[in-house]
């Protein structure tokens, strides 16, 4: 696959290059553009504040460009927390996209964006002070009524921006998820078998969709532990016959 991976927002830091380059190991393609150009950051504050400074949209606009020269090719666009967004952002307004992979950050949803059927694998702590279970829940339905196939995979432990000891791009301690990369290098694309249903990687547990209690005929996440799913809260809840 051809991926472009985007960094957070400590810039373009030798992790980043080590997960490029694990991604190159399973045979992918992968370019990391450097949007801060060569400036990086030690604390998340220093990054968000040089991020402010320079504009969202410069900084989109430069991940824009950065894209351009491989969009023709069908790009897997992937990212860590800020990149996350960013490669969510341009995966979404790119018909020619192949697979989304957000590793550690998603981003708001356009009401009208419209994708076919396009693979996306989001990789997440658990918990997550930036990416809550309430946020995450809505965040499922949105990409599904968009037509995103969406595959959810937590971690137990701290938040961090990659799955793996060895790529320090936080100050928090990152966990060690079992078969992270593993999963993260098999990339989300097009005429892949992705199947359109949640997977909670606490274990090996995973879910399809559950109907709304309701009745409304809506679908949201569940885990096995929680099946039943509410329109009204967008929170799964627990359900008796899930008891031990």
């Amino acid at each position: 696959m051809n991926i472009v991976l985007f960094h957070s927002t400590y810039g373009l830091r030798p992790a980043v290059r080590e997960a490029a380059d694990r991604l190159r190991a399973a045979g992918h393609e992968v370019w990391t553009p450097d949007l801060f150009e060569g400036r990086t950051f030690e604390t998340v504050e220093e990054g968000m504040e040089f991020n402010e400074r320079i504009g969202k949209d410069e900084v989109l606009k430069r991940a824009v460009l950065a894209a351009a020269p491989y969009s023709d090719r069908g790009l897997v666009y992937a990212g860590f927390s800020l990149g996350a967004s960013i490669a969510q952002t341009l995966a979404l307004g790119d018909e020619k996209a192949r697979g989304l992979l957000l590793l550690h950050g998603t981003s708001d949803i356009a009401a009208n964006a419209s994708v076919d059927e396009l693979p996306v694998q989001l990789h997440v702590a658990e918990p997550d002070p930036f990416e809550t279970d309430d946020w995450l829940s809505a965040w499922y339905l949105q990409m599904g009524r968009a037509g995103a196939d969406v595959e959810v995979y937590r971690y137990a432990g701290p938040a961090t921006s990659t799955p793996t000891r060895s790529c320090r791009t936080t100050t928090r301690r990152p966990p060690r998820p079992p078969g992270g990369w593993h999963s993260a290098s098999s990339t989300p694309s097009r005429g892949r078998s992705a199947r359109p249903y949640v997977r909670v990687r606490r274990g090996r547990t995973s879910a399809r969709p559950s109907a709304c209690g309701c009745g409304c005929g809506r679908t949201g996440p569940r885990t096995r532990s929680r099946p039943a799913w509410s329109c009204r809260t967008g929170r799964s809840s627990p359900s008796a016959r899930a008891r031990p």
